[in-house]
């Protein structure tokens, strides 16, 4: 959907996507763009069409899950959106990586703090917000200390509990309440 809303092909979404972290090389094509009369750069239009896709799914009677994409800030006036911060502490985090990727303990870690630094940059740019600040998330979940089920339970009951107090169910019959 991205794609198409911005024009780009997704090959181009996916190199981006990738390659956030480039921030020298991205400043310089912005400011080409400034300067030209091509209209916004790329990434801009991707963000762009980006959070208009989010905006209409969230919009939507369904109900979804939307991870990353700068969505807690695009969806941060809806009140039908629970939004949700899900971390890990950085052993757990490099621990899963070596598994996941087949990566040694340096590569692990060097992968962690370029993907730490390219979300923060990403975020902070379009949003002007620090990544991983709690005041606009509903929840915040270790995943590291309560596991994948064990965060799963938490993310539910706290969902249950928020539909409790609003009386709305939007995930219908996941969330109606026992009678």
């Amino acid at each position: 959907m991205a794609a198409q809303e911005s024009g780009l092909s997704l090959d181009y979404i996916n190199q981006m996507e990738q390659h956030m972290s480039r921030e020298i090389v991205y400043d310089l094509r912005t400011a080409s763009y400034a300067l030209s009369n091509e209209g916004l750069p790329p990434e801009e239009r991707l963000f762009a069409a980006q959070a208009a896709i989010i905006r209409r799914i969230g919009a939507g009677d369904e109900s979804c899950v939307i991870m990353g994409r700068c969505a807690d800030y695009v969806l941060y006036d809806d009140p039908n959106c629970f939004r949700i911060f899900i971390h890990a502490i950085p052993e757990a985090r490099k621990a899963r990586l070596k598994v996941q990727y087949g990566l040694s303990d340096e590569q692990a870690q060097i992968q962690m703090q370029n993907t730490d630094a390219s979300r923060a940059r990403h975020y902070k740019h379009f949003t002007g917000r620090n990544y991983g600040s709690q005041q606009y998330y509903h929840l915040g979940v270790d995943s590291s200390q309560l596991g994948t089920d064990g965060a799963v339970q938490v993310i539910m009951d706290s969902i249950r509990l928020w539909c409790d107090v609003r009386g709305t169910y939007p995930l219908h019959t996941l969330m109606q309440p026992e009678k």
